[in-house]
């Protein structure tokens, strides 16, 4: 139950952050300044709850190991900075409520990147397949 109320709440504030993107690209016609704030105040975020928890040496100890660095995590954050960049991009250029909808497909790529990479890992029933087709036939209408 709380797992669907949570993924309610994570789509309802990413489509804010859309529109308030937006916003803040009417305001300031920059989408790598929109990058990098939000960068910024990610980082800062980390830092202080570190720091609030009195962790924030084991919080680089963990996470800055130049040994054996988090290439996944290093991976990560490329494609998650790149994602973002091409999302401000989309919202400079277009209106919010069809960079909204194209930018959601992303649980479609997921799905489609993870089966590729994880095999047997991701499941893919029947169910999984219509809801695919669905959101597919929603998009295309929303688009149209």
């Amino acid at each position: 139950m709380f797992g669907i109320l949570f993924g309610l709440a994570a789509a309802f504030s990413f489509g804010m952050g859309h529109y308030c993107r937006k916003i803040a690209l009417l305001e300031v016609p920059s989408p790598y300044w929109g990058l990098a704030i939000g960068a910024t105040v990610g980082w800062l975020a980390m830092v202080l709850q570190g720091a609030v928890k009195k962790e924030l040496r084991i919080l680089f100890r963990d996470n800055f190991n130049f040994r054996a660095p988090p290439w996944y995590f290093i991976l990560t954050g490329i494609f998650t900075s790149a994602g973002i960049t091409l999302i401000y991009l989309a919202l400079y250029v277009s209106p919010a409520s069809l960079t909204a909808v194209l930018s959601s497909t992303e649980s479609l790529a997921a799905l489609v990147i993870s089966r590729i990479f994880l095999g047997k890992e991701e499941h893919l029933n029947r169910t999984v397949v219509i809801c695919i087709a669905v959101v597919c036939a929603g998009i295309a209408l929303m688009i149209l």
